[in-house]
C-alpha cells in the first residue's frame, strides 16, 4: 500500500515520500503501458503501410485511440478479448494517470489525514478555464495501480502472442518479445 512504511514519519516528511511514491508508481506503469501500446500499433501499421503515425508529442489518449482502431481492424478476435480492458483504461485509469502526472497534489495539512490526496485540475468548461478539486482515497489509488499492472500484463501478453503468431508464419524472423 502507498506510504504504509512511512506511517511513523512526521506528516511533512510523510507527504513528500508519499507524493514521490504515488507519482513514481503511476508514471512507471504509464511508461511501460506506452511502450506496449506503441509496439502493438507499429505491428498493426506494418499491415497498413499507407498509414504513417507520428508518435512524437502524441498524447497517451491518442495512442490508445489508435491502438483500439488498429487492433480491432487487424485482430478482431483478439480485440474482443481486450476491449473491456482498454475501455477501463480509457474511462478510468487514463484520467487518474493524467491527474497524477500533470496536476499538483495536495495533502490535508490541517487534520494531517493520510487517507486521501487532493488534486487541483484545470478544466476548460463553457469557454473558460476552471479549477476543479478532485479527491482520491489512497486505497482507490492502490486499486488503480493494481488495475494498471493487470492492463500492462494483458498488453504484454498480446504483444507476445502477436510475435509468436508472426514467428510461426516467418521462421527466419528476428522479432522477439
Amino acid at each position: 500500500m502507498f506510504g504504509q512504511e512511512f506511517e511513523n514519519l512526521p506528516f511533512g516528511q510523510w507527504k513528500i515520500l508519499q507524493e514521490i511514491k504515488i507519482r513514481g508508481r503511476f508514471l512507471s506503469l504509464s511508461a511501460d503501458l506506452e511502450y506496449y501500446i506503441i509496439k502493438i500499433i507499429v505491428y498493426c501499421d506494418a499491415k497498413n503501410p499507407e498509414i504513417v503515425r507520428k508518435f512524437k508529442r502524441c498524447l497517451l489518449g491518442m495512442k490508445l485511440k489508435w491502438l483500439k482502431e488498429d487492433f480491432e481492424k487487424h485482430f478482431p478476435e483478439k480485440y474482443k478479448l481486450l476491449s473491456v480492458t482498454l475501455d477501463l483504461l480509457e474511462t478510468k485509469l487514463l484520467t487518474i494517470r493524467n491527474h497524477i502526472a500533470h496536476c499538483q497534489i495536495f495533502f490535508d495539512e490541517n487534520e494531517q489525514d493520510r487517507s486521501f490526496i487532493e488534486i487541483l485540475d484545470i478544466q476548460f468548461i463553457d469557454g473558460e478555464n476552471k479549477f476543479e478539486r478532485v479527491i482520491y482515497q489512497i486505497d482507490e489509488l492502490q486499486t488503480a495501480v493494481e488495475e494498471f499492472k493487470k492492463i500492462n500484463t494483458d498488453l504484454l501478453q498480446v504483444w507476445k502472442d502477436l510475435v509468436d503468431d508472426y514467428n510461426l508464419d516467418n521462421p527466419n524472423s528476428l522479432i522477439t518479445t
